[in-house]
């Protein structure tokens, strides 16, 4: 583990972690609880570890806590029995629109947890992968799959992404855009680090308890096109995007059916002028988003 250290970055090599800095760059703002005990229920329960916005990391409640419900074990089991399927599709979604060869492409993975987005990425071929997340635990566990070349160590919305402007093809965030996760304030970072005619591909859910975020995200997102900061390529609806895991979920945007809740993936496109402008940021969300 990580532990406590203040860690700016984590490089893989031969499969072992080398930590470089002691403070000069991304920091973790705060550290988790000295335990946490296992889930012992199934999805569908009232645990917020189950119950909470899912992907590779899902949060707690109360953003802060430093608790990522994918540093227990079984959390992978949990993953696979909501039938979580934002990863591939995000993934299939970037494929169809970036051109090149795959493995000449510099991706960036941001709030990439245990590496399900990474995965699907090796997948289609893609080799030159970097990671982020604000979890020691996290990428202790990314590090392990050996699926990245470089992680780092980032608190999103509150740290500038320890990359310079202009270094990525594509970057990616794949299920941490929703309430009490990530801000959509670190929106404008994803767009910095893209290169000039790069990508930017990112996720939310659109089932009723996310609708606020989800309006407020779009805010955002809308703003950076007005500025002439990127362009949308697509915002891509997906009905059967994982199953409902509480009554809160279930509503407009649910299969009553099924139990399935849905989401959107959205594709964007950065523009030259952006580079120079510094990809002016448009309206800012409302506090906590």
């Amino acid at each position: 583990m990580l532990g406590s250290s203040w860690v700016s970055e984590v490089s893989v090599h031969s499969g072992k972690p080398i930590i470089e800095g002691d403070g000069g760059g991304a920091r973790l703002a705060v550290q988790a609880p000295p335990s946490v005990p296992e889930p012992t229920h199934l999805p569908g329960g009232s645990d917020w570890r189950l119950a909470a916005p899912r992907d590779q990391e899902p949060r707690p409640p109360h953003p802060g806590t430093g608790v990522q419900a994918e540093e227990l074990p079984g959390r992978g089991a949990d993953v696979a029995a909501l039938q979580y399927r934002a990863p591939r599709l995000a993934v299939d979604c970037l494929t169809q629109a970036l051109l090149g060869p795959h493995h000449a492409a510099l991706i960036l993975d941001v709030a990439c947890g245990t590496g399900l987005v990474a995965a699907e990425l090796q997948a289609q071929g893609f080799r030159q992968l970097h990671g982020v997340d604000g979890s020691p635990g996290m990428l202790d566990q990314a590090q392990a799959r050996g699926l990245y070349q470089c992680l780092s160590l980032c608190t999103l919305g509150q740290e500038p992404l320890p990359s310079a402007e202009g270094t990525f093809d594509a970057v990616l965030m794949v299920g941490a855009l929703s309430d009490g996760q990530v801000p959509c304030s670190a929106i404008p970072e994803l767009l910095r680090v893209t290169k000039p005619g790069g990508l930017v591909c990112l996720t939310t859910r659109t089932n009723p308890s996310n609708l606020r975020y989800k309006e407020a995200l779009e805010a955002t997102l809308d703003g950076l096109e007005q500025a002439g900061s990127w362009k949308r390529l697509e915002a891509r609806t997906v009905d059967r995007w994982e199953l409902a895991t509480s009554e809160l979920e279930v509503g407009p945007g649910t299969s009553d059916s099924d139990g399935f809740i849905s989401g959107i993936i959205y594709l964007y496109q950065k523009q030259a002028a952006a580079q120079a402008e510094g990809g002016r940021p448009g309206p800012q969300p409302p506090a906590g988003l």
